[in-house]
């Protein structure tokens, strides 16, 4: 420095402070690297450029780590699936991403799996279905929550239950004891004219 220069300069403190910072995330992004926190050691980070680093579809996969879903329940790695991606996805896509994510199972029919715990995950109100797909609940706001859990009550039966038929005397007893208290209040002049 000159003698006429200030010891501190504003400005060099400024670009100072920012070198610090940056130096700060490259060290912390070396070292979320270096114990998997961003995939597997090695592994390179994919470009900004991409949505894919976040869960978004890209070219219809996803890039998900290799193993994301290994040792995982069904149910948590279905809502790790949702909550990473935060959108919906058929029970199709949900029984590839697992698998592809190293999810292991010995089922023969795996999606059917994956639709039976959606459907069981809804029934528990962590999972809502919609027209085109499935969502996390607790992404959505309460009001739709409810209006969607109140479109499910509201639906009328159709009438599948078991019709029980009555033998031609409980008919004949059915029928005199809705008519006896008719009889009862009926006006006694009525009751001669019909007699």
């Amino acid at each position: 420095m000159t003698a006429d220069q200030p010891e501190t300069d504003a400005f060099l403190a400024f670009v100072e402070k920012k070198i610090a910072a940056l130096q700060a995330l490259v060290d912390s992004y070396r070292y979320a690297m270096a114990v998997g926190a961003l995939g597997q050691p090695g592994e390179e980070m994919p470009s900004f450029g991409s949505n894919a680093a976040f869960g978004a579809p890209s070219g219809g996969g996803f890039d998900l780590p290799t193993g994301v879903f290994l040792g995982l329940s069904m149910p948590s790695a279905i809502k790790l699936l949702f909550t990473s991606t935060k959108r919906k996805h058929t029970p199709k896509d949900v029984a590839d991403v697992l698998r592809d994510g190293g999810f292991e199972s010995t089922s023969v029919n795996f999606e059917k799996m994956v639709g039976t715990t959606m459907h069981r995950m809804k029934s528990n109100g962590e999972l809502l279905q919609f027209k085109d797909g499935w969502g996390l609940a607790e992404l959505y706001p309460e009001a739709l929550r409810n209006r969607l859990a109140g479109a499910k009550e509201a639906k009328p039966s159709k009438g599948g239950g078991k019709k029980v038929r009555r033998s031609p005397q409980r008919k004949g007893a059915a029928k005199a004891a809705k008519t006896q208290p008719l009889l009862e209040a009926a006006n006694p002049v009525q009751l001669a004219a019909v007699g």
